[in-house]
């Protein structure tokens, strides 16, 4: 029988407060998880078993630390409130992980360089505002169940540094749940800076920047009800990617109902609504572009090839509108041009991670 140090633990308890500003370590920094009988007693317990979901109204981290050698925090029971302002570390696993009911989230430093995920959550989340470093080898943020919102402030960094030597590449924000919304004022990074892997994401507003490092800067196989990038605002793809793609998986397609852009959406190509199917049909509703949409064009596996703007394979877009003051302005549609300069985190101060060197490329997304 293995033993797992564990540096606080609520097993179906109730605990009102842990306020740190010290240091909290173990195997797991600090466990909310139901508690099963099973791992009370070396006999038998006759009738049902049940599981009693704990229940921590605030952990507060001042200028503290809860490192752990494999998970930070787990929580499978009820959170109510946690505010990070000082550094919260995973090891093998993640830096948090919620897998029950968290009100309200983490911010400044979360991190997880060796391993895993900075902050993943397969139940219920609140609200995710993060002020500092959400950093994971396997995602920033990772969604399989369901976040109500996720805020990322002006000098907030959400950002996966890949694996690339397992091939699991990430999205800075992972989501095949749901989400509410999410709001950019910072900066998101990863292989795909957001990708909907066919989850359900309903509204996306960004000021600040994301960023595909080597691939496109939002990628979507699910549904978006609407995606504003405001002015100030860069989504960026490499030169053989997107800025955005709407596109197909095996078994289905995305669906984007608005892209308003008022930014700048960058990469190869700008927009893509495309499918490698015949049979499967990726859908935009509406792209209405009062601000730049920049096609580079880059090379494929050595092959030179030319930027498109806006680009329809297989798909439907209802509509496009273009209004600005020409081609050195807003509202501009252009292919052949250089990226921009604002596709970095805003945080000069602050060491992120650097992604790993990718691996040769397919074409994209």
């Amino acid at each position: 029988m293995s033993i797992v140090a564990i540096g606080i633990e609520n097993g179906g308890g109730i605990i009102g407060t842990v306020f740190n500003t010290g240091s909290i370590s173990g195997v797991v920094g600090i466990s909310n998880e139901p508690n099963d009988l099973t791992q009370q007693t070396n006999g038998t317990v006759g009738g049902p078993i049940t599981a009693i979901i704990g229940t921590i109204g605030l952990i507060q981290n001042n200028t503290g630390t809860i490192t752990a050698s494999r998970t930070g925090i787990v929580n499978a029971g009820v959170i109510g409130t946690l505010n990070n302002y000082g550094v919260v570390t995973g090891g093998s696993g993640a830096g948090f992980a919620n897998y029950g009911t968290f009100s309200r989230g983490v911010s400044n430093t979360v991190s997880n360089a060796s391993y895993s995920t900075a902050a993943i959550s397969g139940g219920h989340l609140g609200t995710l505002a993060n002020g500092g470093i959400l950093s994971g080898l396997e995602g920033g943020v990772v969604n399989p169940g369901s976040i109500g919102a996720i805020v990322n402030g002006t000098v907030g960094t959400i950002l996966s540094t890949d694996r690339v030597s397992t091939d699991v590449h990430q999205g800075g924000v992972e989501n095949t749940g749901t989400i509410n919304s999410i709001t950019n004022k910072g900066y998101i990074a990863g292989w795909w800076g957001v990708r909907n892997a066919g989850g359900l994401l309903v509204t996306m507003a960004n000021s600040g920047t994301i960023k595909g490092t080597d691939r496109s800067g939002v990628y979507n196989w699910g549904s978006i009800s609407s995606l504003v990038n405001l002015a100030g605002g860069v989504i960026s793809g490499v030169t053989y990617a997107y800025g955005i793609v709407n596109g197909t998986n095996l078994t289905g397609a995305g669906g984007i109902g608005t892209i308003s852009n008022t930014g700048t959406i960058v990469g190869g190509s700008g927009i893509g609504n495309n499918s490698s199917s015949a049979t499967l049909h990726p859908s935009i509703g509406t792209i209405l572009n009062t601000g730049l949409i920049l096609a580079q064009g880059g090379t494929v596996n050595g092959v030179p090839t030319p930027g498109v703007g806006v680009q329809n394979v297989y798909g439907t877009i209802t509509s496009i509108t273009a209004n600005g003051t020409g081609a050195a302005g807003t509202g501009s549609i252009i292919a052949g041009v250089a990226p921009p300069t604002a596709c970095t985190s805003p945080s000069a101060s602050r060491t992120t991670p650097a992604p790993s060197a990718p691996s040769a490329p397919t074409p994209p997304p």
